[in-house]
Protein backbone atom coordinates (compact mmCIF):
# COMPACT_ATOMS: atom_id res chain seq x y z
CA UNK A 1 0.00 0.00 0.00
CA UNK A 2 1.04 3.58 -0.60
CA UNK A 3 1.67 5.71 2.47
CA UNK A 4 1.80 9.30 3.60
CA UNK A 5 2.61 10.81 6.98
CA UNK A 6 0.52 13.38 8.86
CA UNK A 7 1.75 15.58 11.69
CA UNK A 8 -0.14 17.57 14.31
CA UNK A 9 1.52 20.25 16.43
CA UNK A 10 0.03 22.54 19.06
CA UNK A 11 2.37 25.55 18.98
CA UNK A 12 1.36 26.58 22.47
CA UNK A 13 -0.03 30.05 21.88
CA UNK A 14 2.59 31.32 19.42
CA UNK A 15 2.20 35.09 19.61
CA UNK A 16 3.91 38.18 18.24
CA UNK A 17 6.40 38.38 21.11
CA UNK A 18 7.65 34.80 20.78
CA UNK A 19 7.64 34.94 16.99
CA UNK A 20 9.59 38.21 16.97
CA UNK A 21 12.21 36.83 19.35
CA UNK A 22 12.79 33.69 17.27
CA UNK A 23 12.51 35.40 13.88
CA UNK A 24 13.10 33.17 10.87
CA UNK A 25 14.52 30.42 13.07
CA UNK A 26 10.99 29.43 14.18
CA UNK A 27 9.55 28.56 10.73
CA UNK A 28 12.89 26.95 9.94
CA UNK A 29 12.48 24.64 12.94
CA UNK A 30 8.91 23.77 11.89
CA UNK A 31 10.12 22.99 8.36
CA UNK A 32 12.93 20.86 9.79
CA UNK A 33 10.39 18.79 11.76
CA UNK A 34 8.30 18.30 8.62
CA UNK A 35 11.40 17.13 6.76
CA UNK A 36 12.56 14.87 9.59
CA UNK A 37 9.19 13.14 9.75
CA UNK A 38 8.73 12.96 5.95
CA UNK A 39 5.41 14.71 6.52
CA UNK A 40 2.90 15.25 3.70
CA UNK A 41 0.14 17.03 5.66
CA UNK A 42 0.79 19.05 8.83
CA UNK A 43 -1.93 20.54 11.02
CA UNK A 44 -1.24 23.20 13.65
CA UNK A 45 -3.17 24.85 16.46
CA UNK A 46 -2.17 27.41 19.07
CA UNK A 47 -1.32 30.27 16.67
CA UNK A 48 -2.23 33.74 17.95
CA UNK A 49 -1.75 37.38 16.92
CA UNK A 50 -3.00 36.68 13.39
CA UNK A 51 0.29 34.96 12.56
CA UNK A 52 -0.98 31.83 10.82
CA UNK A 53 -0.66 33.06 7.24
CA UNK A 54 2.77 34.59 7.81
CA UNK A 55 3.99 31.41 9.51
CA UNK A 56 2.55 29.25 6.73
CA UNK A 57 4.23 31.34 4.04
CA UNK A 58 7.60 31.18 5.82
CA UNK A 59 7.46 27.42 6.39
CA UNK A 60 6.37 26.80 2.79
CA UNK A 61 9.26 28.94 1.52
CA UNK A 62 11.70 26.85 3.59
CA UNK A 63 10.23 23.59 2.30
CA UNK A 64 10.27 24.70 -1.32
CA UNK A 65 13.95 25.44 -0.89
CA UNK A 66 14.57 21.88 0.27
CA UNK A 67 12.18 20.26 -2.21
CA UNK A 68 12.23 22.34 -5.40
CA UNK A 69 10.07 19.85 -7.32
CA UNK A 70 7.34 19.57 -4.70
CA UNK A 71 4.26 21.75 -4.31
CA UNK A 72 4.00 23.00 -0.76
CA UNK A 73 0.88 25.01 0.08
CA UNK A 74 -0.72 26.38 3.24
CA UNK A 75 -4.18 27.41 4.37
CA UNK A 76 -5.10 29.20 7.59
CA UNK A 77 -8.43 29.49 9.35
CA UNK A 78 -9.78 32.88 10.38
CA UNK A 79 -9.27 33.80 14.03
CA UNK A 80 -11.67 31.60 15.99
CA UNK A 81 -12.96 31.38 19.54
CA UNK A 82 -14.63 34.35 21.13
CA UNK A 83 -11.96 36.19 23.08
CA UNK A 84 -9.23 33.77 21.96
CA UNK A 85 -8.56 34.70 18.31
CA UNK A 86 -6.65 31.47 17.82
CA UNK A 87 -5.95 30.20 14.32
CA UNK A 88 -5.45 26.78 12.82
CA UNK A 89 -2.96 26.21 10.03
CA UNK A 90 -2.59 23.34 7.56
CA UNK A 91 0.51 22.89 5.38
CA UNK A 92 0.68 20.17 2.75
CA UNK A 93 2.63 18.88 -0.23
CA UNK A 94 0.20 19.12 -3.13
CA UNK A 95 2.29 16.72 -5.20
CA UNK A 96 1.48 13.92 -2.73
CA UNK A 97 -1.89 15.00 -1.29
CA UNK A 98 -3.93 17.42 -3.36
CA UNK A 99 -6.60 19.62 -1.83
CA UNK A 100 -10.04 18.38 -2.93
CA UNK A 101 -13.45 20.02 -3.20
CA UNK A 102 -16.11 17.32 -2.71
CA UNK A 103 -19.56 17.83 -4.18
CA UNK A 104 -21.56 20.06 -1.84
CA UNK A 105 -18.52 21.30 0.10
CA UNK A 106 -15.73 23.83 -0.19
CA UNK A 107 -12.04 22.97 0.05
CA UNK A 108 -12.13 23.86 3.77
CA UNK A 109 -14.69 24.57 6.46
CA UNK A 110 -14.93 25.68 10.07
CA UNK A 111 -18.68 26.01 10.54
CA UNK A 112 -20.77 22.87 10.98
CA UNK A 113 -24.58 23.03 10.67
CA UNK A 114 -26.45 20.86 13.11
CA UNK A 115 -28.47 17.99 11.58
CA UNK A 116 -31.58 19.95 12.51
CA UNK A 117 -31.16 23.36 10.80
CA UNK A 118 -33.20 25.00 13.56
CA UNK A 119 -30.38 24.15 15.98
CA UNK A 120 -27.95 26.38 14.11
CA UNK A 121 -24.28 25.45 14.23
CA UNK A 122 -22.73 22.61 16.18
CA UNK A 123 -20.82 23.96 19.17
CA UNK A 124 -17.35 22.97 20.37
CA UNK A 125 -18.36 22.62 23.09
CA UNK A 126 -21.16 25.24 23.00
CA UNK A 127 -22.72 27.32 20.20
CA UNK A 128 -20.10 29.39 18.43
CA UNK A 129 -21.53 32.76 19.48
CA UNK A 130 -21.40 31.78 23.17
CA UNK A 131 -18.15 29.85 23.40
CA UNK A 132 -14.51 30.87 23.92
CA UNK A 133 -13.56 27.51 22.44
CA UNK A 134 -12.82 26.59 18.86
CA UNK A 135 -14.64 24.61 16.18
CA UNK A 136 -12.33 22.36 14.14
CA UNK A 137 -10.75 23.41 10.85
CA UNK A 138 -11.24 20.83 8.10
CA UNK A 139 -9.78 20.27 4.66
CA UNK A 140 -10.32 17.45 2.16
CA UNK A 141 -7.34 15.72 0.57
CA UNK A 142 -6.81 13.33 -2.32
CA UNK A 143 -4.40 10.55 -1.38
CA UNK A 144 -1.72 10.42 -4.04
CA UNK A 145 -3.00 9.06 -7.35
CA UNK A 146 -5.14 6.37 -5.71
CA UNK A 147 -8.47 8.06 -6.40
CA UNK A 148 -9.22 7.93 -2.65
CA UNK A 149 -9.87 11.04 -0.60
CA UNK A 150 -10.67 11.96 2.97
CA UNK A 151 -11.32 14.88 5.31
CA UNK A 152 -8.62 15.81 7.81
CA UNK A 153 -9.57 18.03 10.69
CA UNK A 154 -7.65 19.96 13.36
CA UNK A 155 -9.23 20.62 16.78
CA UNK A 156 -8.13 22.37 19.98
CA UNK A 157 -10.50 21.34 22.77
CA UNK A 158 -11.07 23.28 25.99
CA UNK A 159 -8.68 22.51 28.83
CA UNK A 160 -9.75 19.88 31.34
CA UNK A 161 -9.66 22.11 34.46
CA UNK A 162 -11.86 24.66 32.68
CA UNK A 163 -14.32 22.07 31.41
CA UNK A 164 -17.49 21.90 33.47
CA UNK A 165 -18.21 18.89 35.65
CA UNK A 166 -14.88 17.11 35.24
CA UNK A 167 -14.61 17.08 31.45
CA UNK A 168 -18.28 17.37 30.56
CA UNK A 169 -17.66 20.12 28.02
CA UNK A 170 -14.91 18.13 26.31
CA UNK A 171 -17.28 15.15 26.26
CA UNK A 172 -19.93 17.31 24.59
CA UNK A 173 -17.43 18.58 22.03
CA UNK A 174 -16.35 15.02 21.18
CA UNK A 175 -19.98 13.94 20.82
CA UNK A 176 -20.59 16.80 18.40
CA UNK A 177 -17.75 15.51 16.23
CA UNK A 178 -19.84 12.42 15.54
CA UNK A 179 -22.64 14.64 14.20
CA UNK A 180 -20.57 16.48 11.58
CA UNK A 181 -21.80 15.25 8.22
CA UNK A 182 -18.61 16.39 6.48
CA UNK A 183 -16.65 13.82 8.49
CA UNK A 184 -18.76 10.97 7.11
CA UNK A 185 -17.78 11.47 3.46
CA UNK A 186 -14.83 10.12 1.51
CA UNK A 187 -12.82 6.95 2.01
CA UNK A 188 -11.88 7.71 5.60
CA UNK A 189 -11.52 10.59 8.04
CA UNK A 190 -8.73 11.73 10.35
CA UNK A 191 -9.25 13.94 13.39
CA UNK A 192 -6.12 15.40 14.98
CA UNK A 193 -5.72 17.81 17.83
CA UNK A 194 -5.17 18.68 21.46
CA UNK A 195 -8.04 16.92 23.19
CA UNK A 196 -6.70 17.77 26.66
CA UNK A 197 -7.89 14.59 28.34
CA UNK A 198 -5.55 13.66 31.23
CA UNK A 199 -4.45 10.09 31.91
CA UNK A 200 -5.91 7.57 31.77
CA UNK A 201 -7.02 8.76 28.31
CA UNK A 202 -7.73 5.27 26.90
CA UNK A 203 -11.34 5.09 25.74
CA UNK A 204 -11.20 1.32 26.27
CA UNK A 205 -10.52 1.56 30.02
CA UNK A 206 -13.86 1.50 31.90
CA UNK A 207 -14.33 4.52 34.15
CA UNK A 208 -11.29 6.35 32.78
CA UNK A 209 -11.12 9.96 31.64
CA UNK A 210 -10.81 8.63 28.10
CA UNK A 211 -13.97 6.56 28.44
CA UNK A 212 -15.82 9.66 29.68
CA UNK A 213 -14.56 12.08 27.06
CA UNK A 214 -14.23 9.81 24.01
CA UNK A 215 -16.95 7.25 24.68
CA UNK A 216 -19.44 8.55 22.11
CA UNK A 217 -16.68 9.30 19.61
CA UNK A 218 -14.58 6.14 19.85
CA UNK A 219 -16.36 3.78 22.22
CA UNK A 220 -18.01 0.51 21.13
CA UNK A 221 -20.79 2.41 19.35
CA UNK A 222 -18.62 5.26 18.09
CA UNK A 223 -17.43 5.99 14.57
CA UNK A 224 -13.72 6.32 15.31
CA UNK A 225 -10.70 4.48 16.67
CA UNK A 226 -8.33 6.22 19.07
CA UNK A 227 -4.79 5.99 17.68
CA UNK A 228 -2.71 6.83 20.76
CA UNK A 229 -3.13 5.65 24.36
CA UNK A 230 -1.14 7.06 27.24
CA UNK A 231 1.20 9.16 25.07
CA UNK A 232 2.19 12.12 27.23
CA UNK A 233 2.55 15.04 24.83
CA UNK A 234 1.91 18.06 27.07
CA UNK A 235 5.11 19.38 28.58
CA UNK A 236 5.83 20.45 32.13
CA UNK A 237 7.26 23.80 33.20
CA UNK A 238 10.73 24.83 31.95
CA UNK A 239 12.59 23.67 35.03
CA UNK A 240 15.43 21.17 35.25
CA UNK A 241 13.97 18.04 33.62
CA UNK A 242 16.30 15.10 33.21
CA UNK A 243 13.83 12.34 32.31
CA UNK A 244 10.86 11.89 30.02
CA UNK A 245 8.47 11.62 32.99
CA UNK A 246 9.62 15.03 34.24
CA UNK A 247 9.19 16.67 30.85
CA UNK A 248 6.26 14.91 29.15
CA UNK A 249 3.82 15.24 32.02
CA UNK A 250 0.31 14.69 30.63
CA UNK A 251 -1.69 13.15 27.80
CA UNK A 252 -3.32 15.67 25.47
CA UNK A 253 -2.68 15.32 21.73
CA UNK A 254 -4.07 12.48 19.65
CA UNK A 255 -5.42 11.16 16.36
CA UNK A 256 -8.78 9.53 15.68
CA UNK A 257 -9.47 7.62 12.47
CA UNK A 258 -12.95 6.81 11.20
CA UNK A 259 -13.69 3.20 12.01
CA UNK A 260 -15.01 2.18 8.60
CA UNK A 261 -11.82 3.41 6.93
CA UNK A 262 -10.21 -0.03 6.72
CA UNK A 263 -13.22 -1.28 4.78
CA UNK A 264 -12.56 1.42 2.21
CA UNK A 265 -8.87 0.66 1.91
CA UNK A 266 -7.42 3.16 4.41
CA UNK A 267 -5.64 2.21 7.63
CA UNK A 268 -3.24 4.01 9.96
CA UNK A 269 -0.03 2.91 11.64
CA UNK A 270 2.96 4.13 13.66
CA UNK A 271 1.33 6.89 15.72
CA UNK A 272 3.71 8.58 18.12
CA UNK A 273 5.68 11.61 19.23
CA UNK A 274 8.11 13.28 16.84
CA UNK A 275 11.43 13.54 18.67
CA UNK A 276 12.31 17.19 18.19
CA UNK A 277 13.84 17.38 21.67
CA UNK A 278 15.57 13.99 21.67
CA UNK A 279 16.68 14.54 18.07
CA UNK A 280 18.51 17.69 19.17
CA UNK A 281 20.81 15.69 21.47
CA UNK A 282 24.27 14.60 20.39
CA UNK A 283 25.91 11.53 21.91
CA UNK A 284 29.12 9.59 22.29
CA UNK A 285 29.14 6.30 20.41
CA UNK A 286 30.67 3.05 21.67
CA UNK A 287 34.10 4.17 20.49
CA UNK A 288 33.81 7.48 22.33
CA UNK A 289 33.33 9.49 19.15
CA UNK A 290 30.92 12.41 19.30
CA UNK A 291 27.86 11.92 17.08
CA UNK A 292 26.10 15.22 16.31
CA UNK A 293 22.35 15.48 16.82
CA UNK A 294 20.32 14.45 13.76
CA UNK A 295 17.93 17.41 14.21
CA UNK A 296 20.64 20.04 14.70
CA UNK A 297 20.86 23.02 14.56
CA UNK A 298 17.17 23.97 14.35
CA UNK A 299 16.43 24.13 18.08
CA UNK A 300 19.77 25.76 18.88
CA UNK A 301 19.06 28.43 16.28
CA UNK A 302 15.72 29.26 17.93
CA UNK A 303 17.42 29.53 21.31
CA UNK A 304 20.20 31.71 19.87
CA UNK A 305 17.75 34.11 18.26
CA UNK A 306 15.64 34.25 21.43
CA UNK A 307 18.37 34.82 24.05
CA UNK A 308 21.54 35.69 22.14
CA UNK A 309 24.44 33.62 20.88
CA UNK A 310 26.39 33.97 24.12
CA UNK A 311 23.65 32.30 26.18
CA UNK A 312 22.96 29.28 23.97
CA UNK A 313 23.24 26.01 25.87
CA UNK A 314 23.88 23.91 22.74
CA UNK A 315 27.38 23.16 21.50
CA UNK A 316 29.12 24.79 18.57
CA UNK A 317 27.74 22.16 16.15
CA UNK A 318 24.15 22.93 17.19
CA UNK A 319 23.79 19.75 19.27
CA UNK A 320 22.80 19.65 22.92
CA UNK A 321 24.66 17.30 25.23
CA UNK A 322 22.18 17.63 28.14
CA UNK A 323 18.52 16.68 27.94
CA UNK A 324 17.50 19.38 30.41
CA UNK A 325 19.08 22.11 28.26
CA UNK A 326 17.30 20.91 25.11
CA UNK A 327 14.03 20.56 26.99
CA UNK A 328 14.25 24.05 28.50
CA UNK A 329 15.05 25.62 25.12
CA UNK A 330 12.12 23.87 23.46
CA UNK A 331 9.69 24.58 26.28
CA UNK A 332 10.60 28.26 26.59
CA UNK A 333 10.91 29.24 22.94
CA UNK A 334 8.98 26.68 20.85
CA UNK A 335 5.90 25.15 22.54
CA UNK A 336 4.45 23.42 25.58
CA UNK A 337 3.32 20.48 23.43
CA UNK A 338 5.31 17.91 21.47
CA UNK A 339 4.43 17.27 17.82
CA UNK A 340 2.85 13.92 16.94
CA UNK A 341 2.69 12.01 13.68
CA UNK A 342 0.87 9.08 12.11
CA UNK A 343 1.10 7.12 8.84
CA UNK A 344 -1.91 6.74 6.54
CA UNK A 345 -1.85 3.56 4.46
CA UNK A 346 -3.99 3.67 1.35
Amino acid sequence: MAQLNVMYWNLGGLDQQRASLAGTSYPSLVASAIRAGDITVAGFSGVRSGLANALGEAVVAELRGYYPHSTWIHSASPPLGQGRDEQYLIIWDGSRAGAYKPPGYEYWLWQYPAPNPLDGLLGFPRPESMSPDLPPFTMFFKLGSSGKWMPMSVLHAPTWPDAWQNGAEITRAMANLTRVEAFDVGDGALLMGSFNVPADDDVGTPGSNGALAFGRLAGPNGKYDQAMHGHRTALGPPIVATTDSQSYVQTSDNFFVRRNSSQRGITVSAPGILGVISGSLGRLDAQGTWQPAPFRPALANVEARSVGDDKVTAGADGSYDRFDDAFAAYRLYVSDHAPIAITINY
